[in-house]
């Protein structure tokens, strides 16, 4: 079921903390502080295993530990991910198994193989979960069209069944055509690691390169930066570039994609919640000290983008998802910033079901 996304939809920082990294960090310190810094009140956080990078450095993560960090820290976390074994999509369906034994219960992942896909554990996950992470197509996301098969098969196997999340999986091609509930990005911070720096341009649908300093490349972008609120002559030259203006503003450019993208595929809720709808786009790599710059920027930004409205729209008329499909009801939300219209719309529903 695809819902139509509110006009006034709010930005919302979601930012991707991984175990590996994340495991000595004091993650409640740090989430609190960016809510301080940040002004929202509730942030969205991902939590990954981080078993790619663990398994690229030659070490082992125990589940045991990765489950004493999910409880310690389950207060803060909004959804965390299985841990996956690197090419062996049975490891990872063991993990899944295990975990849940040990009383957690993350996002399954199934791992796109060249040599073929395992379907029949995807027909088997769709059959008992509604959130499942699509991973393994990072090193051929630069060639959408040889994923594009594999992730048309697994919407197709979903229809409205389930919804996913894409493991690193940002291309704007494939995100333009097919409606993910959430992906995760660690592209935000390539301005600070590479000096490139990429912003969305919402009246096109598209982004913008730049690369810093160097002032060719900024010719017409002056009306770009000024709606992210900066001046396109702060990032033209490197001695009066700040990191923090430049992780804040890449931050502030993914929100909007997201926000872009939430109003061409409409909101996409998982089958059991209509309260929490809408592609999410998951910042990775949020790390000291660039979140607490970063976060203060975003705050003194957001104040003016952080619109009212928004999901509580959502949970005024919503009712179980199994009721609307049963009835074949479609429900539009594009004008629900009208009081007098809710409660009407609620007791219309209502009787309707």
């Amino acid at each position: 079921m695809i819902i139509p996304a509110p006009d006034n939809e709010p930005l919302t920082l979601r930012i991707l903390i991984s175990y590996w990294y994340f495991q000595n960090v004091d993650v409640g310190a740090m989430v609190r502080k960016l809510e301080q810094l940040s002004g929202i009140k509730k942030l969205d956080v991902f939590a990954d295993s981080g078993a790619f990078t663990a398994e690229s450095s030659g070490v082992h993560i125990e589940l045991s530990e990765y489950v004493k960090w999910i409880h310690k820290w389950d207060e803060y976390l909004t959804v965390y991910l299985n841990l996956d074994v690197i090419g062996d999509q049975g490891g990872t369906d063991a993990n899944q198994t295990k975990l849940e034994a040990m009383g957690v219960n993350p996002v399954p992942v199934i791992t796109f193989q060249r040599n073929g896909s395992d379907y029949e554990l995807l027909a088997r996950y769709l059959d008992k979960y509604e959130y499942i992470s699509l991973g393994g197509m990072v090193p051929f996301t630069g060639s959408p069209q040889r994923v594009m098969p594999h992730l048309i098969k697994c919407f197709k196997m979903a229809g409205d069944r389930a919804v996913y999340h894409g493991l690193g999986l940002t291309n704007w091609t494939i995100l333009k055509a097919l409606p993910f509930y959430s992906v995760d990005s660690s592209s935000w911070i390539g301005g600070v690691r590479y000096g490139n720096l990429t912003l969305f341009d919402d009246r096109r649908g598209d982004w913008r390169r730049f690369s810093l300093a160097k002032p060719d490349a900024f010719r017409g972008a002056d009306g770009l930066f000024r709606r992210y609120g900066y001046e396109a002559r702060q990032f033209v030259t490197r001695d009066v570039q700040k990191y923090h203006d430049v992780a804040a503003v890449q931050g502030l450019s993914y929100m909007a994609a997201e926000n872009w993208l939430r109003r061409r595929h409409g909101l996409v809720p998982k089958p059991s919640d209509l309260e929490n709808m809408g592609l999410r786009i998951y910042l990775a790599n949020i790390m000291p000290p660039l979140w607490e710059d970063a976060a203060a920027q975003l705050g003194k930004l957001g104040m003016k983008l952080y619109l009212a409205g928004g999901d509580q729209y959502m949970r005024t008329i919503a009712p179980s998802v199994s009721a609307i499909n049963a009835t074949g009801l479609k429900i539009y939300l594009a004008d629900t910033v009208d009081a007098h219209w809710l409660p009407q719309a609620a007791a219309k529903l209502e009787s309707a079901l």
